[in-house]
């Protein structure tokens, strides 16, 4: 069943990975990358395809382009579906061995124990940072402004906005205690796949990553 995957990151390492990236950093996400550019790149045509020139082939210079975007206050205003979704790619490897490189500390907080149908009900029910396309399809530094029609499957919130949504989803938790005890029903998602998680990651001061699952 579809849903989200809530993850989260060392906030402090993350900020300074988003502000002042360094060289080294940069080179340890272009070699993720670098050896897929030529099929991504052929991949999209006409208005979705990827600008050849933000990808540069070689490692050095493809990790200057990436550093210089992670420190970007805006990543998507230049970007079509084709940027994007490398650049997605490029972001993915903090879940994997770059990430552990990076000393992100990924963790996964709810094995992706969050179903849409709960997630609509706390959005429903008061928690309005779940409504669509905010919880897991708003990325992050992404203005809305666009070359083309971007599809960003992720959310990032930093650990100030975490506090924002538990404040939200503790204002819901009398709504969805009337709701059946069923296992691996609304209820039970709502607390084990979203609530708990939030708290934890919230108490911890991380950074959270929504992963929508489709």
């Amino acid at each position: 069943m579809a849903g989200y995957y809530i993850y989260s990151l060392d906030a402090d390492v993350f900020e300074q990975l988003t502000t002042s990236p360094t060289t080294d950093q940069a080179l340890v996400l272009a070699e993720t990358i670098v050896e897929e550019l030529e099929y991504l790149l052929d991949e999209y045509a006409d208005e979705d395809a990827a600008d050849p020139k933000k990808w540069p082939r070689k490692r050095p210079a493809l990790a200057e382009s990436i550093r210089k975007r992670l420190a970007s206050p805006d990543w998507y205003a230049d970007m079509t579906h084709g940027d994007a979704v490398i650049w997605e790619q490029i972001l993915r490897q903090l879940d994997d061995v770059p990430g552990e490189e990076l000393e992100v500390d990924f963790r996964c907080e709810n094995d992706g124990f969050l179903y849409w149908d709960a997630a609509n009900l706390a959005a429903k029910n008061g928690a309005s940072m779940m409504a669509e396309p905010k919880f897991g399809n708003r990325g992050f530094r992404y203005s809305g402004k666009s070359r083309g029609d971007l599809e960003l499957m992720y959310t990032l919130y930093l650990p100030q906005q975490v506090q924002l949504l538990l404040q939200q989803l503790e204002k819901v938790v009398p709504f969805f205690k009337t709701q059946s005890e069923e296992k691996e029903g609304n209820r039970d998602q709502f607390f084990r796949g979203l609530l708990e998680p939030v708290r934890k990651i919230s108490a911890k001061g991380r950074v959270m990553w929504v992963q929508t699952d489709t």
